[in-house]
C-alpha cells in the first residue's frame, strides 16, 4: 500500500497552512467583492513573490489541498479565482513559483441557445501541473496572461 504524500508532515503544519489559507481566502474574497480587480491583483502579486529557498517538492500538493480544505469551510461560494490567488501566495511563501491560468469556454447549447455567454475558470499551475482548480481537459481556452 502506498504512503500518502503528505503523511510525513506534522498535523499541526497542515492545520497551520489550512488556517493561513482560510484567512487569506476571506481577505481575497472580500477584496474581490469591494475593490477593483487590478488593485486586488497588485496586492496579491506582491504577497506572492518568492522570497526564500523552496520547501520540499513533496509539500506542494499538501499546500494546494489546504486551500481546497479552507474553501470548503468558508461560507459562501467557492470561487476558483480566489482559490488560485491564495494558492499562489502560499506556494510563493513556501519558495515555489506558480502561475494563475484563466480560461474561457462556451456553455453547452441547451444552457445558452444563442451562444452569447462565456464560462470562465481560473486554476493554479506549478511546473506545468494544475494544483488547484484543474480544468476539464480541452474544455477551456486559455487566455494570455502576463
Amino acid at each position: 500500500m502506498g504512503r500518502a504524500p503528505d503523511r510525513g508532515l506534522g498535523l499541526w503544519r497542515k492545520r497551520a497552512w489550512t488556517l493561513r489559507a482560510l484567512v487569506l481566502l476571506a481577505l481575497v474574497r472580500l477584496g474581490l467583492a469591494v475593490l477593483p480587480f487590478r488593485i486586488v491583483r497588485r496586492v496579491q502579486q506582491r504577497a506572492a513573490r518568492v522570497r526564500r529557498a523552496p520547501c520540499p517538492d513533496s509539500w506542494v500538493p499538501t499546500l494546494a489541498r489546504s486551500v481546497e480544505r479552507a474553501a470548503r469551510r468558508l461560507p459562501g461560494e467557492e470561487t476558483c479565482l480566489a482559490q488560485a490567488m491564495v494558492g499562489q501566495i502560499l506556494l510563493a511563501r513556501a519558495g515555489h513559483p506558480s502561475e494563475i491560468k484563466i480560461g474561457v469556454a462556451r456553455p453547452p447549447a441547451e444552457g445558452d441557445p444563442k451562444g452569447r455567454k462565456l464560462l470562465a475558470h481560473a486554476w493554479l499551475e506549478a511546473r506545468g501541473v494544475a494544483l488547484i482548480g484543474e480544468p476539464e481537459p480541452g474544455r477551456y481556452t486559455e487566455l494570455t496572461t502576463r
